[in-house]
């Protein structure tokens, strides 16, 4: 079947679609001519990128279809061929940052030699640790941490933090109590603190990533903030 954008003769109206890889052709015959309309891989990722840049200012819940339609400039219904709603959108734009996340915790989950140490090297192995998150997904990490409220991954930020504060418990309060002499020694670090340890450890993680956007800075400050929290931990040896 040959495809001519000339008048084609209908009389009722008819609608092909063509599903291709990298493109989508609409036929209307009901107005005596056809729409071809090629939805090109540069636009879906212009989509991406501005959906992006809005959900991290502006939050999920407060992000408009229509804003970002009107920013690409292209129709809102247009968008929707690419993406069937909002939180859709959503969960393309922070896919990544999310997949490398759930990998975290996945791995604490299922293999120890993951965790984070104590001891020398700590300040190296828990910036290459964290710097994990940081290639090629800072912004989607950011939209995580503080703007995905209304989303199913708004948990993404807790998820996080009950990790940590494992490996606190783990590596800090159980190690350190086990190898105190007296009972008064043992009963000053308990798994109650291990929570508040890693919210603390992580908002000021998560203030330097928001702050910076060159990697060599963001990496350069992360060494500094956990040597700095490496010195008092040292201090419980």
């Amino acid at each position: 079947m040959s495809i001519s954008s000339k008048n084609s003769g209908y009389s009722n109206p008819l609608f092909l679609l063509i599903d291709r890889i990298d493109q989508q052709i609409y036929i209307n015959s009901e107005r005596g001519f056809i729409i071809v309309q090629v939805l090109k891989d540069e636009i879906k990722e212009l989509i991406l990128k501005t959906a992006e840049q809005t959900f991290l200012e502006q939050g999920y819940e407060k992000a408009s279809m229509k804003e970002i339609s009107k920013q690409v400039q292209v129709s809102t219904g247009n968008l929707y061929r690419y993406f069937a709603n909002k939180e859709a959108l959503f969960d393309a734009v922070t896919l990544p940052a999310y997949q490398s996340l759930q990998y975290l915790i996945e791995a604490h989950d299922q293999n120890d030699d993951l965790s984070i140490p104590l001891g020398i090297g700590i300040v190296d192995q828990l910036a290459a640790l964290l710097s994990e998150l940081l290639v090629d997904n800072r912004e989607g990490l950011l939209i995580l941490i503080y703007g995905s409220e209304g989303t199913s991954r708004a948990g993404a930020k807790e998820e996080l933090c009950q990790m940590f504060a494992a490996h606190i418990e783990t590596h800090l309060i159980t190690d350190h109590t086990s190898n105190q002499g007296s009972r008064a020694e043992r009963s000053i670090f308990t798994s109650q603190i291990a929570k508040p340890i890693a919210v603390a450890f992580l908002e000021g993680y998560f203030e330097i990533i928001r702050l910076y956007t060159d990697r060599s800075q963001i990496h350069e400050a992360t060494r500094q903030y956990i040597t700095l929290w490496f010195m008092g931990l040292q201090s419980l040896a």
